[in-house]
């Protein structure tokens, strides 16, 4: 910031293009700037002529720090221009969300807003033209079921394919949902350095996810749930759920939801957008539906329908590459900055409308609470490298399933990347939302049997209860 305010700039951007494993400090001087006397037109100017992601996004997220009067009426009507062209042009969710943001914070929502309907709208011709072409394959009921199935699998391949040959790294769905494709990579999990937590079950272990995956960068909203409830196609046992005060806000998230009513959700929104019933990850129960006793599909991860993420897709996804506590970095003093939680709300907010990560993903901490598929379990010592294949267990009352992220009433002990918390998977609370997710392409990894985590004996290095780092002794999975 002292650089930057005796206008030595060249020395200024290199900080603001590395992000690391650490981004504490670039953002810091992000939400430090606009307060020590820094020109607000200095990153204007680099905006208006930068190409790099990295510098782009740092200077739309420092630009939104600044009031509004900072920029006169032609600057910013300068600053709006440039910043559509980069949500109109961008192929990077990291710019694409980064522009979302800084164009609601001066209150030009509407451009976000004719975007996201434009490319809802046309997913939704895509999508009508997509169910009619399998329709067109389902009726085709003469020929042997094998070459019928081969047909069905082609098809939700080249739903697939058109997905990854964008030449971006996002795309909408026809509910409205901007959906971020994530690389496959490995990353180190659990309480890597949460050094405020003294409860921690995360273990800390290297995890690999080899799978391309697409996450929402939103939580389901209100009005994309009250959707799903008005479909007459739709029944859902605990409707009456949705209808407290709380959930009248549409562009709240959702809250209140089972991990039941959560995959109902996800093999809806399959169906909505055209997918194959065989790529759906989800089986309703035979007798009573999408109850206690309904299954998840085996080798969910092979296949392309909706669904909640992994655990692991899930903090992956969340630390944005860091290792820190948050993904802004360790400590609590920008957290309101990205996280509604105890002190900064007493209620859900509107989503998107604090900064996202450094993926474009936004309300990873606090807001809503949001279910993963896994069971609630004591993380496997597996070698460093185990791949994500977790076990696939009916939706049974006595085994918890996993919720992560940290709810809008919550201190800040609970709000990081690693924490964990858990319900039965017919439990509703006031702060229970969901994320979507969605596998692209499986890559080649090491074979692997889901269902038996048993036995697998690791040590490693973990936290104790009172903070400190210590060698895990051998231990086995219950």
């Amino acid at each position: 910031m002292v650089l930057y305010q005796l206008g030595q700039f060249d020395d200024v951007w290199p900080l603001a293009e590395k992000i690391g494993t650490d981004p504490t400090v670039r953002n810091l001087v992000i939400h430090g700037i606009w307060n020590r006397g820094s020109s607000a037109i200095t990153l204007l100017e680099k905006l208006c002529s930068e190409t790099s992601d990295s510098i782009l996004q740092f200077a739309m997220l420092a630009i939104g720090e600044f009031p509004i009067t900072a920029f006169d009426e032609s600057e910013l009507d300068r600053l709006v221009s440039r910043v559509a062209d980069l949500l109109n042009e961008s192929r990077t969710a990291q710019i694409a969300a980064s522009a979302q943001w800084l164009l609601r914070r001066i209150g030009r929502d509407q451009i976000c807003e004719a975007l996201v309907q434009n490319e809802t709208n046309t997913r939704q011709e895509q999508r009508q033209a997509e169910i009619e072409q399998l329709q067109e394959i389902l009726e085709g009921t003469s020929e042997p079921a094998t070459l019928l199935e081969k047909k069905v699998d082609e098809f939700a391949s080249r739903q697939v394919a058109e997905i990854l040959n964008l030449k971006r790294n996002f795309y909408f769905t026809g509910e409205g949902q901007m959906m971020v494709r994530l690389e496959a990579g490995s990353f180190t999990m659990g309480g890597v350095n949460d050094s405020q937590n003294q409860f921690d079950y995360a273990y800390v272990h290297e995890r690999n996810i080899s799978r391309l995956f697409a996450m929402s960068a939103f939580e389901v909203t209100v009005e994309q749930w009250t959707a799903f409830l008005a479909d007459p196609t739709t029944r859902v046992a605990s409707a009456d759920k949705f209808s407290s005060a709380k959930q009248k806000n549409p562009k709240w998230p959702v809250i209140n939801v089972s991990w039941i009513d959560a995959v109902h959700y996800c093999n809806w929104l399959s169906q909505r957008e055209g997918i194959p019933e065989s790529q759906w990850c989800y089986v309703p129960h035979p007798d009573n539906g999408y109850h206690v006793g309904m299954k998840t599909k085996s080798k969910f991860w092979e296949l392309s329908g909706y669904r909640l993420p992994t655990q692991a897709e899930w903090e992956y996804a969340c630390r944005a590459g860091t290792h820190t506590d948050r993904t802004h970095g360790d400590s609590e003093y920008l957290l309101d900055k990205y996280a509604w939680y105890q002190k900064n709300t007493k209620t859900p907010r509107d989503i998107g409308l604090l900064k996202p990560n450094q993926w474009g993903l936004f309300d990873m901490h606090g807001n809503a609470m949001e279910w993963c598929i896994d069971l609630h379990e004591p993380f496997a010592r597996f070698e460093d490298g185990a791949q994500d294949f977790p076990r696939c267990d009916g939706a049974v009352t006595t085994k918890n399933r996993e919720l992560r992220g940290g709810a809008y009433y919550d201190l800040p002990i609970y709000i990081r990347s690693a924490n964990r918390y858990s319900q039965p998977p017919e439990g509703h609370l006031a702060s229970t939302g969901m994320r979507i997710c969605r596998t692209l392409k499986n890559l080649d990894s090491p074979a692997a049997d889901p269902g038996n985590e048993k036995g697998r004996v690791k040590k490693t290095l973990c936290r104790n209860t009172y903070g400190q780092y210590q060698l895990g002794g051998s231990w086995l999975m219950p």
